[in-house]
This record gives C-alpha cells, sequence and structure tokens, in this order.
C-alpha cells in the first residue's frame, strides 16, 4: 500500500495504520473507514457522507435527497419542462448533456460518419 500523502509504501495494511498512526498530517486526510485518502480535506468530508448515508441536499418538490448541490440541481431539472439538450438529426430533446451523447450513440453512432455532423 502507498500513502498517498507521503507517498511511503507498506507491505501491508497493518503497517500502513500504525504509518497513520504515529503521521497525524496523513492521517487527516483519511477515512478513517475505509482508509481512502485525499489531497483536500473538503474531499474527505465529502466522502464521509457516503459511509453515514448523510444526504443533506433535499429537493423540495418530492422525497429526493442527495449528498451534494450539484445532484440536486441536476435533479431539480427533472421538476422542469424546458429540454436544454437538443439534437436535430432525430429530434431528440434531453434535459441532461450526458443523455444526449449516450443517445448519440447508441441509436446513431453508425448512421453519422463524424463528429463534425453532430
Amino acid at each position: 500500500m502507498e500513502c498517498m500523502i507521503c507517498k511511503n509504501q507498506y507491505p501491508n495494511q497493518q503497517l500502513f495504520v500504525d504509518h497513520l498512526k504515529n503521521n497525524p498530517a496523513c492521517n487527516k486526510l483519511t477515512c478513517d473507514l475505509c482508509l481512502k485518502q485525499f489531497k483536500l480535506i473538503q474531499s474527505l468530508y465529502y466522502h464521509k457522507r457516503t459511509h453515514l448515508s448523510e444526504k443533506p441536499f433535499k429537493c423540495d418538490e418530492c422525497e429526493y435527497s442527495t449528498l451534494t448541490k450539484a445532484l440536486l440541481n441536476r435533479h431539480k431539472r427533472k421538476h422542469s419542462s424546458e429540454q436544454l439538450y437538443k439534437f436535430n438529426y432525430c429530434k431528440y430533446t434531453t434535459k441532461w448533456k450526458d443523455c444526449l451523447h449516450r443517445h448519440l450513440y447508441l441509436k446513431h453512432y453508425t448512421e453519422l460518419s463524424s463528429i463534425d455532423e453532430v
């Protein structure tokens, strides 16, 4: 195992855990539940929510809740009638860019000769 913070190598998990106990700088950026390490303390705080099933961002129109504000904003598009992404090749519309890309790949990959046509 490698400590992502100090880059030291450890042949097993127990030695890695011992390293963390003796090195507060490395321990500070390590999840105490799964030993995953992060470069930013904010990323560690976000990660710890996944272990606690904490979902502080709640939709005011339904029962949905999530870990991040960005995911909540994406979800809120479901409640809107606005279609943000349009594909004129087949009149496909969606609220999410990744859905448009998936549609293009799954439905029109062989039909289109190059990405320039999109």
